[in-house]
């Protein structure tokens, strides 16, 4: 066997390891990414339960006392309707937290915002 051929079977065989390779590199980084995304996924689940449970937890006692608040809860403490309220946190002017679909608020954040809104306006 001559020279060249051999050079050019080496190079024939050399790409195709390359193509393989790229093959199971990409497989293997696929597969990794579904994990990543699962794990962020699961995280933020138990991250969104923990916060719920939070707030079932410190709203246990008088309706008086609650630190965390629902939308219609906050709304009610605001003396302000709900829809108000939803269009403010919506527009991101009052801190709120999204777990799912609902809205939870801390009676601190909003006598803050409501001391800070008060001040810009006077």
């Amino acid at each position: 066997m001559d020279k060249s051929k051999v050079i050019l079977i080496s190079v024939v065989v050399f790409a195709i390891s390359i193509v393989l390779s790229s093959f199971i590199i990409a497989v293997g980084l696929k597969d990794l990414g579904e994990i990543i995304s699962y794990g962020l996924q699961s995280g933020s689940e138990k991250i969104s339960s923990g916060l719920y449970n939070y707030a079932s937890v410190q709203n246990r006692g008088s309706e008086d006392n609650k630190d965390i608040l629902n939308l219609q809860e906050a709304a009610e403490y605001m003396k302000i309707q709900s829809s108000e309220l939803l269009q403010l946190t919506m527009n991101l002017e009052l801190p709120s937290i999204k777990i799912g679909n609902k809205y939870i608020f801390s009676r601190k954040a909003i006598d803050k915002w409501m001391e800070y809104k008060t001040l810009v306006v006077n």
